[in-house]
């Protein structure tokens, strides 16, 4: 089947994502960033002795290789935190439309550890992707226009880390096998994720509350929420064996698209749960940050 199919619908899910992390955060979380965390890298871990059983020669995988690709689970969950935290403070579409620095990201690094040499059209694809993403963090302020900047340090920080979980995934995939890749990069979530409860009291305490406070509702709605990230992610890994890997980072321009879309549906037919702001200068903002954005990717690919 085309990449194209594993990657789109890896972005659709993400999307869908993007808003229920939103949700969940204020909801059940109240803000506890660290919480929340903990449950995504922990719930997962269900599946590795189902991917274990199917697939057994993952335990003659060289230790060296496998502690290399365990690390995907802790830049996941890292790059995981520092995205929550933006969440907390910005809206899903612009945070969405961040996301596409990944792409001239995944470039960079390619050039650091690859040896691979951008040309003058790559480069300047790169710098039009990079001034949308800072268009959507743009805002008036006293009359000025001001960029959050604390927003978009966080963001670049989970988008190295990303990046740099799907070069690891895909060298390791290519050279073994897609599903230890798979397994350990759950390993890697989960073993973080312990060390979280286990170092940081502040997030132990917030997962403990928020487990006792209402155990159906968080798990019946994380769940549901966390496993469809799961399934994003394989799938958008999944894409990235069969194309190039930049090429599949494009398609998170398409990602920006879904969210507006599905932030502008919640807004119409869901406005109390709503949090996005359409007036007629936010929706100029974020569609044009968005054609920005997805007008350097093309530019990039040609």
């Amino acid at each position: 089947m085309n990449w194209l199919f594993f990657a789109l619908s890896s972005q659709f899910l993400y999307a869908v994502v993007n808003h229920l992390d939103k949700y969940l955060l204020g909801k059940f979380f109240k803000g506890g960033v660290g919480a929340m965390m903990i449950f995504t890298s922990m719930v997962n871990a269900i599946f590795l002795p189902i991917i274990l059983l199917f697939n057994p020669q993952i335990l003659s995988t060289p230790l060296n290789q496998a502690l290399l690709v365990t690390s995907i689970g802790a830049f996941y969950v890292i790059g995981a935190l520092l995205y929550l935290y933006a969440l907390r403070i910005e809206e899903t579409t612009k945070i969405s439309v961040l996301w596409q620095l990944s792409a001239p990201t995944t470039y960079f690094l390619g050039v650091i550890f690859l040896g691979e040499i951008l040309n003058f059209q790559q480069t300047l694809g790169a710098i039009i992707v990079l001034s949308g993403g800072l268009l959507t963090m743009m805002h008036i302020e006293n009359g000025k226009f001001r960029v959050k900047k604390k927003v978009l340090t966080l963001m670049f920080g989970a988008v190295i880390l990303f990046s740099a979980s799907s070069l690891i995934f895909k060298l390791f995939a290519i050279n073994f096998d897609f599903w230890s890749a798979v397994f350990f990069e759950i390993f890697g979530a989960m073993l973080t994720g312990i060390v979280l409860i286990l170092t940081v009291p502040k997030y132990r305490k917030q997962f403990i509350n928020a487990i006792k406070k209402d155990p159906k509702k968080v798990f019946s709605y994380n769940l549901p929420n966390e496993h469809m990230q799961m399934s994003a992610t394989i799938l958008f890994r999944y894409a990235t064996m069969l194309a190039p890997l930049a090429l599949v980072q494009v398609t998170n321009s398409i990602n920006a698209i879904f969210v507006f879309l599905i932030a502008v549906f919640i807004a119409k037919f869901l406005p109390k749960v709503s949090e996005e702001k359409f007036s007629k200068v936010d929706v100029f903002q974020k569609v044009l940050g968005i054609i920005v954005v997805a007008t350097g990717i093309i530019l990039i690919e040609l």
